[in-house]
Order: structure tokens, then sequence, then C-alpha cells
């Protein structure tokens, strides 16, 4: 029974009861009430049989006590008195209707009647009353109406006495009937409402017990039965509880297996939680770590947790530990502080790897910029000795041929070797800008004559706009970015076609725009563009010569300075870079 029904059944059986025990209620009030009228109409007969008596004697004395010279007046008296007895008897066959003490009182009257009419049609003046009637008949007619008033007054009285108990008992039938029907109700609406009351609460017991079992992860009650709206929370509860514990089971298999260390520290900076991964990272045992403060692990990078709380958001950093055995042991570590939990979430990455990789890498450079460039240096010297001085002898044709071919592969070997020593300066930090306002007319002037025997060879025309607005920037990296982004339009555009170098100005940025009208690049390659050695094909699928560094090392150029490059491209519609650098603020 769902919970609507319930509280519906409870409102409507205490108003069924109440409706039923009324109509009870209303039948003893209606017994009642004609009890009370019966009572009355005893009241009525006997008060009528008194009446009844008195004008019979009334009567009879007047027939009784006649004298010639008042003979009219006995006369009309007499005829006065029978009217009455009329009406009294009229009202006593309609009040007592067959009862027989009434009936005969009735036919009492009706002969005293009849002998007063008939005495009174005779003569008065020539006829004694006394003469014609005989005293006996009178003395009769008295004795007979007072035997039957005593008859009619004893059993009238008798009558009214059983009345009177009647209404008594009614009285205290229907008193009793109201009582009971009050407790009933009262009683009936109890037990309901108890029923209903210890149902709903054992079915929230459970809910209840089944909340505080899923807190403590233990198990939970069986499911409820039923199709109320308890049973189908409980339903759904274990439901949730079913995909709660999954969840948990996936979690703890993820730390437990997770080669990242994560562990809790509380507002007080103890830990208090460490996943199993910290064996492997220090050597301790999670154990060995709950409750003990952070600083005992951690040293003075504790302060550095405690910036997630002060600062408002996620920190990052990197710090050494010693392990169980002494040894020391890089890691990074993210710091979350939830000011709900008071509770500090923290993941540790062992990056002694890519110390150790980042060590390799700066090995690998010193390498290429020593044991790499100064060779390349060194052959780029003797080619052109051998190119152009005599005394190293005549070289043939051919041999000038090969000697131009290696000094160009020399070239190009040693400009990779400055590409990868600029990018690892610029992953690193080490390259600082020297800004200052320069105009835009200066920086393309600059970079113009780098550009301008490879413009030639082409046939292409370089359209520039003239321009001596100031722009806030390092002119040698700007100068390098623009090298790079004209050479590449140059290589790429077809021959004769003019490449353009535009620029534009709002109140936020100053922006230099490069466009060519070259074969453009297609989609799936755009969103790599600026991407380490990812070169753009030519639409015969070949690549154009270089090492794919030079828009990376433009896009981090430009990054360096707060700014951003992008490109805009359709194939066969042309290529477009646009570098945007913030405005100089003299207040900043």
């Amino acid at each position: 029974m769902k919970l609507w029904q319930r509280l519906a059944l409870l409102t409507l059986i205490p108003i069924v009861l109440q409706c039923f025990l009324l109509a009870q209620i209303r039948s003893a009030q209606e017994e009642l009430d004609g009890a009370y009228a019966e009572e009355r109409r005893q009241k009525d007969l006997m008060l009528l049989i008194t009446k009844a008596v008195k004008s019979g004697f009334d009567t009879l004395s007047d027939m009784a006590g006649y004298k010639s010279s008042h003979s009219e007046l006995k006369r009309q008296r007499a005829i006065f008195h029978v009217d009455q007895m009329r009406n009294i008897c009229k009202q006593l066959a309609l009040y007592g209707g067959n009862e027989a003490h009434i009936q005969k009182l009735i036919a009492t009257m009706v002969e005293i009647e009849d002998t007063a009419l008939s005495a009174t049609d005779t003569d008065s003046e020539s006829v004694n009353l006394r003469d014609i009637t005989n005293m006996r008949q009178f003395t009769r007619l008295g004795r007979k109406i007072f035997a039957t008033m005593e008859l009619a007054h004893i059993e009238q009285e008798i009558r009214y006495k059983q009345m009177l108990v009647l209404v008594v008992a009614k009285r205290k039938h229907f008193e009793q009937m109201a009582f009971n029907s009050a407790v009933l109700c009262a009683l009936i609406s109890f037990a309901f409402a108890a029923y209903i009351v210890v149902l709903t609460n054992k079915q929230l017991a459970v809910l209840k017990k089944n909340s505080e079992n899923l807190a403590r992860g233990e198990k939970l009650l069986p499911q409820m039965k039923g199709r109320d709206e308890l049973a189908e929370v409980d339903k759904t509860f274990h439901l949730m509880a079913h995909s709660i514990n999954s969840l948990t089971e996936r979690e703890r298999a993820i730390l437990k297996n997770s080669g990242e260390w994560i562990f809790t520290i509380d507002g007080k900076l103890r830990f208090s939680f460490v996943s199993e991964a910290v064996v492997g990272l220090v050597g301790m045992h999670p154990d060995e770590l709950l409750g003990q403060h952070g600083s005992n692990l951690f040293g003075a990078a504790t302060s550095s947790i405690e910036k997630a709380r002060g600062e408002g958001h996620d920190v990052v950093f990197e710090t050494e530990l010693k392990n169980k055995s002494g040894a020391a042991v890089d890691i990074q570590i993210s710091a979350h502080w939830s000011e709900q939990e008071q509770t500090y979430f923290c993941v540790a990455h062992d990056i002694g790897a890519r110390k150790e990789l980042e060590r390799m890498k700066q090995s690998f450079m010193a390498m290429v910029s020593h044991d790499l460039r100064t060779p390349v240096a060194s052959n780029l010297l003797t080619l052109d000795i051998l190119k152009s001085d005599p005394q190293a002898g005549q070289l043939s044709q051919r041999g000038v041929t090969l000697v131009d071919r290696s000094i160009a592969s020399n070239n190009r070997l040693m400009a990779m070797v400055n590409d990868l020593l600029e990018l690892e300066r610029l992953d690193s930090g080490q390259l600082k800008l020297d800004l200052e306002l320069v105009t835009f007319n200066d920086l393309v002037d600059e970079a113009l004559p780098a550009v301008e025997m490879l413009a030639k060879a082409k046939d292409i025309n370089i359209d520039r706009d003239d321009s001596d607005a100031f722009v806030y920037c390092d002119s040698n990296r700007i100068t390098q970015v623009l090298v790079n982004l004209l050479g590449n339009a140059i290589k790429f555009s077809p021959v004769g076609k003019p490449v353009s170098v535009r620029f534009s100005s709002d109140e936020q940025c100053d922006r230099i725009y490069v466009r060519d009208q070259g074969p453009g690049i297609d989609k799936e390659s755009l969103p790599f563009i600026f991407d380490r050695f990812k070169q753009v094909k030519e639409q015969s699928g070949a690549h154009k010569q270089g090492f794919g560094l030079g828009l990376e090392i433009c896009k981090k150029l430009v990054e360096l300075h707060g700014g951003t490059i992008s490109v805009e491209s359709e194939p066969g519609q042309g290529t477009s870079f646009e570098i945007a650098l913030p405005k100089h603020r003299p207040d900043a």
C-alpha cells in the first residue's frame, strides 16, 4: 500500500465511522423523541379524562337539580355541557385510539349525552324533570362514570409510569450509544494510525540502518518488499549502494595499482590517508605515515603544500625526499585544499626518470654545441678555403659544384644545431628578452635583407605596409620570427606571386600579418603546424627543405612576449600568419 493510500485511509476511516455512528445516534434520537411524544400524549389523555369526568358530572348535576322556575336555564346549561362532552369525546377518540378504557369512557359519555338530550327536548313548563326521569338512572350514570373514570385513571397512570421508565431507558441508551460511538471511533482511528506509524517507522528504520551500514562499509539489510514509495526508495538505495561499492572497489584497485602516490593531509598537517604506492616511492608502509606530521617527511616543503590553502588554488611543486634507506628521491607534488573536508588532497609523481632525462638532454645539448657545432664550423671554414684560396689548388668545375653542395649541407646542419640550441634555451627559460619600443618599419627593414636573395631567385615582390607605429618587443627576436615566416612564405609561393606584410593595431594588441598566395595548408595538418619536426607537404607530396623547428621557435618566441601567433589557410587560397603582441603600458 502506497503512502498516499495509507494517508487517504487514515482520513477516510474516521469519516466513515463517524457517519455510521451518527446514523445510529440519529436512530436512537428518533426513538427517544418518540418516547417523549408518547409521554406527552399520556399526559394529554389524563387531562382529557379529567375534563370528561368533570363535564359528565356537571351534566348530571344540571339534570338532577332541575326546577321548573329555572327549567330554561338548566336546559341551556345541559346543552352546553353536552357540547363540551362531544368535543372531549372527539379528542379522546383522537388521542386514545383503540384503547379499551378510553373506549369505555367514551361510551359512558355518549350514554350521558343521550339521556341529557332526551331530557332537554321535553317542554320544561308543562313537565317536571323529576317526574319524568327516574332518579335511579342518574345515580347509575353517576356511579358508572365514576367507576369508568377511576379505571381510566388507574390504567392511564400505569401507562404513564411505564412510559416514564421507557423514556429514562431510551435517554440512557442514547447517552451510552453516543459515548460508545465516540470511544469506538477514537479506538479504531488510533489503532489504524498506530499501524501506519509503526509500519512507516519500521521502513524508515530500515532506510536509516542501511544508510549507517553504507557509511561504515557494512552489508545492507535485505531489500524491502512492497510497492510503496519507501520500498521504491529502498530499492533505489540498494542500486545506489551497489554502484557506490563498485566505484569504491574500482577506486581501491586504481589506488592500489597506481604508480602515483596519493595521500591526504588534514588541517593539522597530519597524514590521514596514504596509498600503497608510497612503498615503491620512499620504501615506507602506509601505516608508518598515518598520523605523522607532514614535516617529518617533507621537511620545509610542507609550507608549499600549505600554499594551496592560503592562496586558494591548487599548487604544483617539486621537492627532494629521503627514502627509508636514505637515498634521494625527486618527486613532484600537486596539492588541492578542500574547505569543506578541511583536508589537503595530494598526488606525488616520481620525476627521477624525468630529471635523469633532463640531465641527459643537457649533456646532449652540450655535446651538440661543442662536439658537433665546432666540427661543422671547421668544415665550413675548410670548404670556403678550398673554394676561394688559390693556394689550396685549382678546382675543376665539378669540384666547385661538389664544394658548394657540401657548404650548403653544412649550413643546413649548422642551422639545425642552432635551432635545437634555441629551443633548449626557450624550454629551459634561459632566454631573456630585451624589450624596447621599435617601429614596424624598422622590424621589416631588418628582416628583408635575410630573405632578399631568396625572393629575387623566385621573382617574388614583398608588398609591405609603411607604418612608423611603435611595437613593444625584443627587435632581434621578432625580426627572427619575421625572417622565418617570410622565408616560409617565399619558399611555398609560386614564382612571381607577391608576399605581403601588413600591420594593424587596436587598444590591446599590435598585429603583424604575413600572407602568401601559395598552395595553402590542408585542414588535417593545420592544427599541428606549430608542432616540433612537423613539415607541410607540397601538392606533389614532397617536403620542402627544413627540419620542422622554425615555426615552433616562432611560437615560443611570440609567447615569451606574452603574445599569440595563429594561422589561417585554405587549400589553393594561400596562408596567412598573424602575430599579436600586447601593447606597452607605461604604468605597468
